[in-house]
């Protein structure tokens, strides 16, 4: 990877991690306020159908979006093709949810079910208007752009859910949420992004994307089929309140694992097509993302993991204490998450989205296999089969992309080894405080999240490992650029 794209790269990385924080921060408090309002029974209604929404949000946004992004050719004609595709997907998919609507309350037995999926259906048709925006956004690795938009949007869609929740409006603040935020997303980016289409259409443009984008498309339904299929059997299988506990330690994992994966993966993919020709250059990027992805992945979800009840009893109160043990053995699968996307976006880069296609087919499978043997013990055999298959599909495609750009998977784990046992040793710091005995939940997480990370990083000073250090210099570079360029402007 040369110099130049490293560097742009890093700055990238730089505001998506701003927006990241930004995005994720002000989602983590706006669901930290509504869950101490609302009961665990909301959260799991809108778990129940949440699958539904998502398998048709996800043909409108993903295929040939992906394939803008990734064919660095595409021309205004073939991003008109895909707007106007998207529109019409859009509305094919909000009427067939209002048609299916009933069959969704029958399945579940909550009647109430029925009119949540037809209103949140039309998110779909609103989103659909902004889509091509935000992707050649991402394409140019505008950040800075995705990180005002998507701030605002989750801060304003927050604000109006947090009031409807305080006056009483139950799951409905959840669904207003949802529609709140898509509507501002879809403004901002026609605000931001000067890119307008036109009435032109080209079948053989979609034609030339849907090699590519067909796939990832699949791949895309595929996965968020995967994502929610826990959702769905959790939710027919026991009731909406065990659902509500299970997806709100689901979503607090989430958080961070999500916000540590948009920040690589996000620049990964724009930047591995850059130089997906180059073998070498790719093995290098991914080794430097891969160390940075652990020297991060690590302490923050096993430190999750080991504060998680003095840290559910603080942001959410006592009553929903029956989430913890699945937050703890879900962080196992928010740390292996990245690492799979990771190797995805690699993948992904070089164009193989057929191959992609395959590991995603077997990982459900794998999966699939796993609920048909763990769901008769409990939630909890469910998570522990949850991890097992986690565990089984991140080491087979490590193994592949291993093989694709020369990083075996051998090296690739020895690689990551020693930020897994810098996190061992702050994580024994961490436990240790339960034998202090201290009485108050807040103290008791605030002690421990300041030894724990404390610790974590005064080992990463000391012993330099090299992920720390490559990061340590962008951070350098960045600042030294940053001030050369104010120096010339002044």
């Amino acid at each position: 990877m040369s110099t130049s794209l490293k560097e742009k790269a890093f700055e990238a990385s730089v505001w998506r991690l701003i927006a990241s924080f930004g995005i994720q921060g002000t989602n983590f408090f706006v669901q930290i306020a509504l869950a101490r309002i609302l009961l665990p029974e909301d959260f799991g209604l809108v778990g129940m159908i949440y699958i539904f929404i998502a398998v048709t949000e996800v043909l409108v946004i993903s295929g040939f979006a992906s394939a803008l992004i990734q064919r660095q050719t595409a021309s205004y004609l073939d991003e008109c093709s895909v707007f106007h595709f998207n529109i019409v997907i859009s509305v094919v998919g909000c009427l067939t949810l209002m048609v299916v609507a009933p069959w969704v309350a029958s399945f579940y037995g909550y009647p109430i079910l029925a009119p949540l999926v037809r209103v949140l259906s039309l998110k779909l048709i609103i989103g659909a208007f902004g889509h091509v925006h935000l992707s050649l956004l991402m394409k140019r690795i505008d950040f800075k752009s995705r990180c005002i938009l998507d701030t605002v949007a989750v801060f304003v869609s927050g604000i109006v859910s947090i009031s409807m929740a305080v006056y009483g409006f139950g799951v409905w603040s959840l669904v207003a949420q949802q529609m709140m935020k898509e509507a501002i997303r879809a403004v901002l980016a026609w605000k931001l992004n000067p890119w307008r289409p036109s009435m032109r259409f080209s079948a053989s443009s979609l034609r030339q994307l849907f090699g590519f984008g067909s796939n990832v498309l699949l791949s895309a339904i595929i996965n968020t089929i995967y994502r929610n299929i826990y959702f769905v059997v959790i939710g027919k299988r026991f009731s909406a309140r065990s659902l509500g506990f299970y997806s709100r330690a689901f979503r607090l994992q989430e958080i961070p694992s999500q916000h540590i994966s948009s920040v690589i993966g996000g620049v990964a993919f724009p930047v591995f097509s850059r130089v997906q020709g180059d073998r070498d250059s790719l093995a290098k990027g991914l080794k430097t993302s891969l160390g940075i992805l652990a020297l991060g992945v690590f302490p923050v979800m096993i430190m999750l993991a080991l504060v998680a009840r003095p840290l559910v009893v603080v942001l959410l109160t006592d009553k929903w204490l029956a989430c913890v043990p699945y937050l703890q053995m879900l962080c196992i699968v928010g740390a292996l998450e990245p690492f799979f996307m990771l190797s995805a976006k690699i993948i992904l880069a070089t164009g193989r989205s057929g191959l992609l296609l395959k590991l995603h087919l077997f990982q459900k499978a794998i999966a699939i296999l796993t609920i048909l043997f763990t769901f008769r013990y409990g939630i909890t055999g469910i998570i522990l089969g949850q991890i097992a298959a986690s565990l089984f599909c991140t080491l087979l495609i490590s193994f592949i992309v291993g093989k694709l750009v020369t990083y075996s998977l051998y090296h690739q784990i020895r690689d990551v080894l020693p930020y897994l046992a810098l996190t061992a040793v702050s994580g024994a710091v961490v436990y240790s405080f339960q034998y202090l005995h201290i009485s108050h939940d807040g103290a008791l997480l605030l002690a421990q999240t300041i030894a724990g990370f404390g610790m974590y990083l005064s080992c990463c000073y000391l012993l330099k490992p090299k992920a720390f250090v490559v990061f340590l210099d962008l951070v350098r570079q960045s600042i030294q650029k940053r001030s050369n360029s104010l120096q010339v402007s002044t």
